[in-house]
């Protein structure tokens, strides 16, 4: 990147005239703050996407579940499943209706709901997948029943913890604290995280100043409760110059339902503020700083350059940062109480990176609100058109400085834009993404292979 010449041995004067040039010259050579010109156009700086463009490969489906009113009353674990595996696992009564509101990689066609050992898939439809609990039980038998309850009145059988979840179904069978794993994107599978560092200006689009794979797993009990929150966070590359850390908001999740905080990587010193329970201070919502700094975690390779985003260079293995949010401890609530699953959907989880160790530098995806702590004076200034309460961290041509792959992604070396990694993605963002929503698959015609690390 330019930005970060220090990538190769250079005098501090040349860093400095790089830095000056930076609003103006692309290391590939164009302008990537020419005004627009083209509808088609064919690098990220001329290209336009829509304002309402969010730059996910996700979509969100309401799940709509009726319960029987002819059915005998059976309570058990529902099972939501996609191509990946499961992403929801819940205690639930045949007789009762829920709605679920989920977020699902935009591949997934169909949901696999399965209830007491019945298994019926149903197709996503106008963002909808609908099902109900009388159709469930005409959908053939996939294994041997593992009730939870026959019925109301009947007794629990092959319950060794005494929690209400039969141990077939129970991914805990011997702790009443813990039933079923909750995870995101689903539990056999990762998303990517990359992110540009050099906002409020932008950087050359090559996505790898900081690339982080994560899975997380939300814990939950037999009422459906959230336990603890277990995320994976795999740290695979950084290109960039700045020391950065790396959190995530939990969006309008008190800090109190929180009762501690363990697994996060901080250097001697950190310039963070934590509270008590591990959280960071000074914060309206819940916010977990993951690492303070990728390269105190993954050094530098020959003390200048980057890690894992020059070919030449040699590789260095994925370093990962396991935390865990703890809710309730031993089902002892904090403070704030209890949270069910349902209030704490996949899309209260805002991801952010913290730039350069400057705290009040926060860089999120695309309309993602920042944190108490991030200085908003930023906001506005330079490349960055954040407008109003609802728009934040895009240019005026509406590009990002992070993106979630949730199905996972091979990031560009550094210096080529994303474009000129993955062919078809200026397309995908000009249509809104109805063009090439899989454009990261690795297809024929798809990627420019010397492009990618």
């Amino acid at each position: 990147m330019m930005k970060h010449e220090m990538m190769k041995p250079l005098s501090l004067v040349r860093v400095t005239l790089v830095t000056l040039f930076l609003a103006t010259i692309s290391c590939t050579g164009y302008n990537i703050d020419e005004l627009p010109t083209s509808s088609n156009a064919t690098n990220m700086g001329a290209m336009i996407a829509p304002p309402s463009f969010k730059w996910t490969t996700t979509q969100t489906v309401m799940v709509n579940i009726t319960g029987s009113k002819s059915l005998s009353p059976i309570k058990s674990t529902l099972t939501i499943s996609g191509s990946k595996g499961s992403f929801y696992k819940g205690l639930h009564a045949n007789t009762e209706n829920k709605d679920l509101r989920l977020i699902l990689p935009t591949n997934e066609k169909t949901v696999t709901f399965q209830f007491n050992s019945k298994v019926l898939s149903v197709d996503i439809i106008g963002g909808k997948a609908v099902i109900s609990f009388d159709n469930l039980a005409k959908a053939p038998q996939k294994a041997a029943s593992s009730l939870t309850f026959r019925s109301s009145q009947e007794i629990l059988v092959n319950d060794r913890d005494s929690d209400g979840v039969a141990d077939p179904e129970d991914e805990y069978p011997d702790d009443p604290y813990r039933a079923y794993n909750n995870s995101y994107p689903a539990s056999n599978s990762h998303g990517t995280l990359a992110f540009e560092d050099n906002w409020p200006s932008k950087g050359d689009y090559d996505f790898n100043d900081v690339v982080i794979d994560y899975n997380i797993n939300t814990v939950t009990n037999a009422q459906n409760q959230v336990v603890e929150i277990i995320g994976q966070f795999a740290l695979k590359a950084s290109g960039a110059s700045y020391n950065n850390g790396f959190g995530f908001q939990l969006d309008n999740i008190s800090p109190d339902k929180i009762t501690s905080v363990s697994g996060a990587n901080y250097a001697t010193g950190t310039y963070l503020s934590l509270a008590n329970n591990g959280l960071e201070s000074g914060q309206t919502y819940a916010n977990c700083i993951v690492f303070d700094d990728f390269f105190h975690i993954m050094p530098r390779i020959n003390g200048s350059d980057g890690v894992n985003t020059l070919k030449s260079n040699s590789f260095a293995l994925a370093q990962t940062v396991t935390v865990t949010l703890t809710f309730l401890n031993k089902g002892v609530a904090p403070s704030g109480g209890t949270l069910l699953l349902s209030d704490l959907p996949a899309s209260a989880y805002n991801f952010y990176l913290i730039a350069n160790k400057n705290r009040e530098v926060e860089i999120h995806l695309p309309d993602r609100v920042p944190t108490s702590l991030a200085n908003r004076s930023y906001l506005g200034k330079d490349d960055d058109d954040s407008v109003g309460s609802s728009r934040f961290y895009r240019t005026r041509n509406n590009l990002p400085w992070a993106i979630n792959i949730v199905q996972g992604f091979d990031y560009p070396v550094e210096r080529a834009p994303l474009n000129e990694a993955y062919l078809h993605l200026i397309r995908w963002a000009e249509t809104s993404g109805a063009e090439y929503p899989d454009w990261y698959d690795n297809k024929a015609g798809y990627r420019a292979l010397p492009n990618i690390y």
